[in-house]
């Protein structure tokens, strides 16, 4: 038989009273803490520091001195675009638009581009292009702009310089004005994307495209005037240089290329997006006690993007929506998160490589509210090289459709090969950047055909299958002049 087992001897009072204490001072400790979390989370808010990252940005790629503030660059395009309204120099879609002013639009806005008006409002553009402006200085109550809203007026201003420059050449051949609203042009574009955000960036590509659009149509055009004016494409320079005088393409190149910048390594290329990034996650992060999102900034701040109202105006959700931060990134996860979508592939030397990357990216992707960001939505990095690596490309390009159009008059004659360009025309030959190689080119009958090998890398002749398409999938080469 086996032993009873004895009866444990029973707990003490005050023992039992001692645990008792502690579980109540645990619950005392836990609900101040609580109690404290709750009113931090209610009371604090984040703590900006706007002009330290300006100030990084405005290192990478800092303005001449004696530039214009923001505001008053923001006031001379604004004031510049109400003075083309007045003169009724409007655009029904001027978004879309990319042909060249019709023989009838250049009669009809004649008037308003020989004005005194029209010649003030020029005069204001080209000096601000030559002074050039600031970047946005942000404040503790507004943080950086998702879009910058230089943009909107700098390409309605630049869209009417160079339909001006087309009007002036149709009416007198001043190439002097030409290149003057070219010029001005080129440094709007440059100021545009002087913050090397992607954003930024992408709204500069805009500029350059519409304008290499407008030299190479602006060279094949007076190329196809000279031949009616001297009655054969072969006929000598010498006799006919007084009526087609010449773009002085290398030196013109050349003032591209500073205009523009050197190319800048994929890493380098939009370096001012992480410091832009990190300003507005400082705009919804409490850093202290445990850098958390502060759940009501973050989505006042999405309600000003979304409905495109005052920050001050925006409605401020209640605060205890705080108490929710916990189920979202802190700073740290933020960061990650920024430092994952800026990352660079080390591939993306070419177009085809920078789009097939970009394909594997989709869409833009997007950072949240909940993230820290009103629905800012950033390129991904393939977009970005795709939008550099074409733009470059299309202005190589139209540089060398001038060039060619200069040793025209020169010589009398097409040139066999680019090289015949280099140096007297062009400082260095055009960099196809769907390989690497030079732009193709080839004479044919008494013309030539300019183009890249495209999306593919592959050279397909230099056909297209859509001749009016030029960067697009459609297309297995890009051809950028046909001429005759």
């Amino acid at each position: 038989m086996t032993d009873a087992v004895e009866p444990s001897p029973p707990r003490s009072p005050a023992r039992r009273r001692r645990r008792r204490r502690i579980v109540l001072l645990a619950l005392l400790l836990f609900g101040v803490w609580l109690t404290r979390w709750v009113y931090l989370h209610i009371t604090l808010r984040p703590t900006p520091r706007p002009e330290h990252w300006i100030e990084q940005i405005e290192r990478l790629d800092p303005p001449p001195p004696g530039a214009y503030s923001y505001d008053q660059a923001i006031r001379i395009l604004e004031d510049a675009v109400q003075q083309m309204v007045d003169l009724d120099i409007t655009y029904a879609s001027p978004w879309r638009r990319r042909e060249l002013l019709r023989a009838d639009e250049l009669r009809a806005w004649g008037g308003a581009f020989a004005s005194e008006d029209f010649s003030k409002a020029r005069a204001m553009l080209v000096t601000l292009g030559k002074r050039h402006w600031q970047l946005e200085r942000a404040s503790c109550e507004t943080p950086p702009l998702i879009e910058s809203s230089t943009f909107r007026p700098t390409w309605t201003n630049a869209r009417v310089l160079l339909d001006h420059a087309q009007w002036s050449w149709a009416e007198d051949g001043q190439v002097d004005v030409v290149l003057e609203d070219w010029r001005t042009v080129a440094r709007l574009a440059r100021d545009t994307g002087r913050s090397r955000r992607r954003t930024d960036r992408r709204l500069e590509h805009v500029l350059y495209d519409r304008l290499a659009f407008a030299m190479t149509e602006w060279a094949t055009e007076a190329m196809r005037q000279h031949a009616l004016e001297c009655g054969a494409l072969g006929r000598l320079a010498g006799q006919e240089a007084c009526l087609c005088p010449l773009i002085h393409a290398r030196a013109w190149a050349l003032e591209i290329e500073r205009i523009m910048g050197p190319e800048l390594p994929a890493n380098e290329y939009c370096a001012g997006e992480r410091p832009a990034l990190m300003a507005m996650l400082e705009y919804n992060y409490v850093r202290e006690h445990g850098d958390w999102l502060d759940v009501s900034e973050a989505v006042r701040w999405s309600t000003v993007v979304h409905q495109s109202i005052p920050p001050m105006q925006a409605p401020i959700p209640n605060r205890a929506w705080n108490l929710l931060s916990p189920a979202f990134h802190d700073f740290a996860e933020a960061v990650e998160v920024v430092d994952t979508m800026l990352a660079y592939p080390e591939d993306a030397v070419d177009l085809p490589a920078a789009k097939a990357i970009s394909d594997a990216q989709g869409d833009a992707a997007a950072l949240g509210a909940l993230q820290g960001f009103p629905e800012y939505f950033v390129l991904g990095s393939g977009d970005v090289m795709v939008l550099l690596y074409g733009v470059r490309c299309r202005i190589g390009a139209a540089l060398t459709c001038l060039a060619i159009r200069d040793f025209h008059l020169s010589r009398g004659r097409f040139p066999d090969e680019l090289g015949e360009l280099v140096p007297e025309f062009l400082p260095r030959l055009p960099i196809d950047y769907g390989d690497r190689n030079r732009l193709r080119y080839r004479r044919e009958g008494d013309g030539f055909i300019l183009y890249s090998v495209g999306w593919n890398g592959v050279d397909d002749g230099g056909v297209p299958r859509d001749p009016t398409a030029v960067f697009n999938e459609i297309n297995p080469d890009m051809v950028f002049v046909t001429y005759p």
